[in-house]
């Protein structure tokens, strides 16, 4: 995997982390981060309890197990489009030759 390749999968998998720790930093605007992490996790919320836990005021809580399944659907689908663009590039080049 080229380097590109690793740093964008770092950003992928990191962004969440990011995020949160601002929110703990940066109480002021802890909201706005809040919300920043919760769009990573929105795809993934549906698949309620044991990865999360619904909530009246924020919409959900994330737990660890969720933390570790949307890194590795993330990843997943990260390699997914990795794969895919790499077919279409080689079937592109070897249809030029």
């Amino acid at each position: 995997m080229s380097l590109r390749r690793t740093y964008l999968l770092s950003v992928v998998l990191l962004w969440p982390l990011f995020f949160w720790l601002i929110a703990d930093v940066d109480f002021e605007r802890g909201l706005v981060w809040l919300a920043f992490h919760h769009v990573y996790y929105m795809p993934l919320s549906w698949l309620g309890s044991p990865f999360f836990v619904p909530d009246g005021d924020l919409g959900f809580w994330v737990k660890w197990p969720g933390r570790v399944r949307a890194a590795i659907v993330y990843a997943a689908v990260f390699f997914a489009v990795v794969l895919f663009i790499d077919r279409r590039r080689r079937r592109a080049h070897a249809s030029a030759s």
